[in-house]
Formats: C-alpha cells, sequence, structure tokens
C-alpha cells in the first residue's frame, strides 16, 4: 500500500497503553497514517466512532475507506461509517460464521487485499 501511495492507518479495541508498545516493537507504528486505540473514542467497535476518527485523521472521506477486520464488529463499524468492508479470513473470527456478517469482500491473505485496492 505504502509503494502505491495508499494512506493506512490501525483500529483496535485495544487500549494505547498495549497499543502503542507492540505497533513499536513491529516497526508499524511511525508508519501508519493514524492509529486509533479502544480508549481513544467514548464508544469502541462496533461503534462507528473509531473508524470514522482514522477516516478524519488520515483527511480521507469515509466512503473512500476500506477497513479490513476479522471479528463481526469490524464489519458492523465500518458498514455503519459507510466504508467498504473486508474480512481477513486468517484473522480470530470470533463468533457467527464470516459469511454472514455483511462484508464487501473477504481475504484469505494479507496480500489479497491489493487486489481490492487501487493503483
Amino acid at each position: 500500500m505504502e509503494a502505491r501511495g495508499i494512506a493506512w492507518g490501525i483500529v483496535t479495541n485495544k487500549a494505547e497503553r498495549f497499543t502503542l508498545p507492540l505497533l513499536e516493537a513491529l516497526g508499524m507504528r511511525a508508519r501508519a497514517g493514524c492509529i486509533v486505540s479502544g480508549d481513544a473514542c467514548p464508544q469502541p467497535k462496533p461503534h462507528p466512532a473509531p473508524l470514522l476518527a482514522a477516516s478524519a485523521a488520515l483527511a480521507i472521506p469515509p466512503s473512500a475507506c476500506v477497513y479490513v477486520g476479522d471479528d463481526e464488529r469490524d464489519t458492523q463499524a465500518s458498514l455503519a461509517a459507510g466504508m467498504q468492508s473486508v474480512v481477513a479470513r486468517y484473522g480470530y473470527l470470533g463468533g457467527r460464521a464470516w459469511e454472514l456478517w455483511g462484508a464487501h469482500a473477504a481475504i484469505a491473505a494479507p496480500l489479497e487485499l491489493l487486489d481490492l485496492l487501487p493503483g
């Protein structure tokens, strides 16, 4: 995505005190266009507020955003925010079968996301 000039960020329900050190250790903290942790907004996902905060931080309208998640609450939040929703089938996948979530697409591996993005 970076090679294509596509801005990206991270939205998680995990608290910032856990999120930031982990992303730092993975070398992703400085690369992400934004990081919205679970305690950054009054309502966590599945409420759309964290995703809308990320959209605003990236200065990209929600309708131009694609949100990738591995839990039904990710799909619920992205649809409520007016974003394209993609299920990461290689992730957690808790709860109901992912096919029932109502996402726009699903990917079986991270690099498959590139096929869904412009450029």
